[in-house]
């Protein structure tokens, strides 16, 4: 399921700390540092969300976690884990979809400041549905996948932004499994059918991308 090692996520949202071990750094390579990663992060006009690709769809609003799972359901033929955040207004209107990270066959790094601060970079956005795919064909959520949803969650409070739960889908299955820590119990597997319906429409999937970068930018993540 989703690896986790944020300890501290509400200092790291606020940009005081991080406990985020190294999960994108290759065995070797000299880690950038936690305050070189939060200049990069928070410095918007060189770090922009950029369409990177679409989900096809037959909804544009969604209130319910099965139509959510509609919405991400794509990702169920990816071979390696995807985490996705899909943003709507208060109404249900989808109104930015974010791939976060793309990790292996059994699990996905998150920094959860870099999501939530790209999130709250989309105009209007309200509330937020998390998922991620399970390429082992299981949607049952493990111990990691939901203290990353409650992590998620603690941050997320008093921010103006409302958790809407995590989603997991898997390959061939009709269903997906949905927690929400205000909800569910750490026990319990809750599923839900992904909504049919005729994907008739196109909806942009962004990625952090770096819109400008100085020399001394790019010598500090070499």
């Amino acid at each position: 399921g989703t690896s986790t090692t944020a300890l501290d996520t509400q200092r790291q949202a606020k940009g005081e700390g991080t406990d985020q071990l190294d999960l994108f750094t290759a065995p070797g390579e000299r880690p950038v540092s936690n305050q070189a990663l939060r200049r990069i992060a928070n410095e918007t006009p060189k770090v922009g969300l950029v369409q990177a690709g679409t989900f096809r769809t037959a909804l544009t609003r969604i209130n319910t976690p099965s139509e959510a799972a509609h919405v991400v359901a794509s990702i169920r033929k990816e071979a390696q884990e995807n985490i996705i955040a899909v943003a709507t207004d208060a109404d249900g209107n989808i109104v930015g979809i974010l791939r976060h990270g793309i990790g292996g066959p059994a699990s996905v790094g998150s920094y959860p400041a870099i999501l939530l601060g790209a999130l709250h970079s989309m105009p209007k956005a309200n509330k937020v549905w998390f998922a991620h795919n399970h390429p082992s064909g299981t949607i049952a959520q493990s111990s990691a996948d939901k203290k990353l949803t409650s992590l998620l969650g603690e941050a997320m409070k008093d921010t103006g932004l409302e958790m809407m739960g995590m989603l997991v889908v898997s390959p061939n299955r009709k269903n997906a499994s949905i927690f929400h820590p205000d909800v569910d119990d750490s026990s319990s597997l809750r599923t839900v059918p992904i909504q049919p319906g005729r994907r008739t429409q196109a909806l942009p999937v962004t990625e952090r991308k770096f819109v400008k970068v100085r020399q001394g930018d790019r010598d500090s993540i070499n």
